[in-house]
């Protein structure tokens, strides 16, 4: 069950990579599908110390519960609209501060992120196009450790946390070739040092046919926010391969 979530897993920010098909009135419309297997780092301070979990790209099958992730961009002349979807629940071994009063630590992070945009394409030509964007990334973030009691008791530590932040971001496509194309994509927001994000996304499509395209990347996403005054993060990086089909 586990291994079909991860398979299917749906893009994020990979609308820029598919060329699209006209639709009456001058609209476009990118969608693509792929499979993203990131390594996770998460973290948060306590009165116990600072609490980490990492785990590597070749051990999310085992550990994820669930993950979806899907994009749809819509375009009309110089204009894109950008809808970003993520969801993963992963569970893994987090550290154990304190020596012996505690026999195995344990996190689940399990979030939910939406990123939106209005991108506007500054320039375009033959072999390379440019926008700049601007939208909202919203958050909902359940952060949980376990430490498991040996000579202590066992103790929870964590929330649930939803907030949002605006967002600047920058995208640059290159067409090598009539088949192959390059994608690179970065954002930055944030309301404050306490709640910031920002993200990085390197692309390459090739065209198979009119309709279907494949693609291969490598994203990278911070997340630094607050619970209960005390410094959280999550960090997912790693890389994806996909299809891309043009309706």
């Amino acid at each position: 069950m586990r291994t079909i979530a991860a398979i299917a897993m749906a893009a994020t920010a990979f609308g820029a990579a598919a060329a699209a098909q006209e639709f009456p009135g001058g609209w476009t419309f990118d969608v693509t599908v792929y499979a993203w297997l990131p390594a996770l780092s998460s973290s948060l301070d306590t009165k116990l110390g600072r609490l980490d979990a990492d785990l590597s790209s070749g051990d999310v099958i085992s550990n994820l519960d669930f993950a979806f992730m899907g994009a749809l961009e819509a375009r009309t002349g110089r204009w894109g609209f950008i809808g970003d979807l993520i969801y993963s629940d992963i569970s893994m071994d987090s550290s154990t501060p304190r020596g012996l009063l505690f026999t195995k630590g344990v996190a689940d992070t399990e979030m939910t992120v939406f990123s939106g945009y209005a991108a506007y394409r500054l320039h375009e030509d033959d072999k390379v196009a440019f926008d700049v964007a601007a939208g909202v990334r919203a958050f909902s973030v359940d952060l949980d450790f376990t430490l498991k009691g040996n000579l202590a008791e066992t103790r929870h530590f964590g929330d649930s946390q939803s907030w949002a932040v605006p967002l600047v971001g920058a995208r640059a496509i290159v067409k090598f070739s009539d088949r192959w194309t390059g994608t690179l994509f970065a954002d930055l927001g944030g309301v404050s040092s306490d709640e910031t994000t920002w993200q990085a996304l390197a692309t390459v499509r090739y065209a198979i046919n009119d309709d279907w395209s494949a693609v291969a990347a490598y994203r990278y996403m911070d997340i630094d926010y607050q619970i209960d005054d005390k410094d959280a993060s999550v960090e997912l990086y790693g890389p994806a391969i996909g299809v891309v089909y043009r309706f």
